[in-house]
């Protein structure tokens, strides 16, 4: 008996030890393998890189994402909009407008949406919609761009490096050139040719651009003094040029391929406002607006730069002039007077324009219109039908950089750079973009 007892026993040890086994065996198994491999003691108090591997973070997309080529206008309040860009900054340099295209050039920071990295680029639009935008340059700048007799020709100054870059009117590069070195320069069309003038360490030089972006560099050149090219015209066989100096006197050259530069006139301690070309029974004559210290002056000027008129104004804060040929209009905050070719007043009204630093003028035969800044933003002034100058469109942007216009009897485009986004501005990528707006000279009347 008491030896069954002892057998039962061991048997219920044994037992026991199994079960314990089987347990551990499972223990391990289960739990602790599925943690570390067995390192129970390690990997209890740790917290797994990736508690939930199915439901891993996708990785943010850093492909660049570009628009598709043609992209239709959008209207706002009446106004055609247009633009390019991408998310980083763009800055207007310059514009051409042709019967077909109007063709935007600007730096780029950008490398989406419109643009595929720095440089410089040419937008291209035809109609309602954006239709190419190309890079053609290292970032830079565009001294000048002009419609010529070869095509689009942009005088481009990248570091100490200049170049001619010519373009089919419909934007598509046909060459470029290598140009003499210079801080500025602007493009005057001569018939067949195109004039140059520019300046750089020895003063302002002329050369002539003749088909197949052949330069031809004059041996004159003009050094008494710094200048700032202000306006060019033809007059006859030679060009007149209006420059302001680093003294702030305005001055007035002649230069002539054979002769070079000649003096004509100085206007000391007078900064210039603007120019503008008058024709009549008199003959051709140019009408100058300067600023001095106590006021302003205004000038007509015989082609060989001697007086016709002159008269001294008022302070004149901010004004603008046109010419019809006959007439000249000075255009001031609330006030519109208009001279004859001998600055005799023949009428003075009042206006409601409220206007600060002038952006750009246009005057021609199909009608005439400025901008100037404002408080937030900038307006666009234009001639309405009884030949008041009248607000035809407020933006509200005022980081603004290089309007560029054009105004017929049908639409006015004005090309500018900014990183408002909106009201007219709301398709901005990012940082700035380039615009392009048109709208009817004139608002519709009901």
């Amino acid at each position: 008996m008491q030896r069954q007892k002892t057998v039962a026993k061991w048997l219920a040890i044994i037992l026991l030890c199994t079960v314990a086994v089987g347990a551990y065996i499972m223990y391990d198994a289960l739990y602790v393998g599925s943690n570390g491999g067995g390192q129970a003691s390690a990997s209890t108090d740790e917290i797994p890189d990736n508690p939930h591997p199915d439901d891993e973070t996708p990785e943010p997309d850093d492909t660049p994402f570009y628009t598709t080529l043609p992209r239709e206008a959008q209207t706002v309040s009446g106004v055609t909009v247009r633009h390019a860009g991408g998310e980083g900054d763009e800055e207007v340099l310059g514009a051409v407008f042709s019967a077909d295209n109007a063709i935007v050039f600007f730096n780029s920071s950008s490398d989406e949406y419109d643009c595929r990295g720095a440089g410089m680029y040419r937008a291209v639009f035809t109609g309602d919609n954006l239709t190419d935008v190309t890079r053609f340059s290292d970032a830079g700048t565009l001294a000048d761009v002009k419609l010529t007799a070869e095509g689009i020709t942009a005088l481009v100054r990248v570091g100490d490096e200049c170049r001619l870059h010519l373009f089919a009117t419909d934007g598509t590069p046909r060459g470029e050139a290598k140009f003499p070195s210079f801080t500025q320069a602007k493009i005057y069309l001569a018939g067949s040719t195109s004039q140059v003038f520019y300046t750089d360490a020895q003063g302002l030089r002329a050369a002539v651009v003749k088909q197949g972006l052949d330069v031809e560099i004059s041996p004159y050149f003009y050094s008494p003094e710094r200048l700032s090219l202000e306006d060019v015209y033809l007059v006859g066989s030679r060009y007149l040029l209006f420059a302001q100096t680093d003294d702030n006197d305005t001055v007035v050259l002649s230069f002539e391929q054979n002769r070079g530069f000649n003096l004509l006139k100085r206007f000391e301690k007078t900064a210039f406002m603007q120019s503008v070309p008058m024709a009549g029974e008199d003959g051709a004559a140019f009408a100058f607006l300067g600023e001095t210290s106590d006021g302003g002056t205004l000038a007509v000027l015989a082609t060989d730069c001697s007086e016709i008129a002159r008269t001294t104004l008022s302070p004149l804060g901010n004004a603008v002039i046109f010419s019809d040929g006959v007439s000249l209009t000075l255009v001031r905050c609330g006030v519109t007077e208009t001279y004859c070719r001998h600055l005799d007043l023949i009428a003075s009204r009042t206006n409601a324009l409220l206007f600060d630093d002038l952006l750009f003028v246009r005057n021609s035969s199909e009608g005439r219109l400025f901008a100037a800044t404002r408080t937030e933003g900038f307006s666009v002034f234009a001639e309405d039908a009884r030949g008041d100058m009248t607000e035809r469109l407020f933006v509200p942007a005022t980081d603004v950089s290089a309007l560029c216009a054009t105004v017929s009897a049908q639409e006015v485009f004005i090309a500018f750079s900014t990183a408002a986004c909106g009201g007219y501005c709301y398709q901005n990528f990012g940082g700035k973009d380039a615009f392009l707006l048109s709208f009817p000279p004139l608002a519709e009347t009901a």
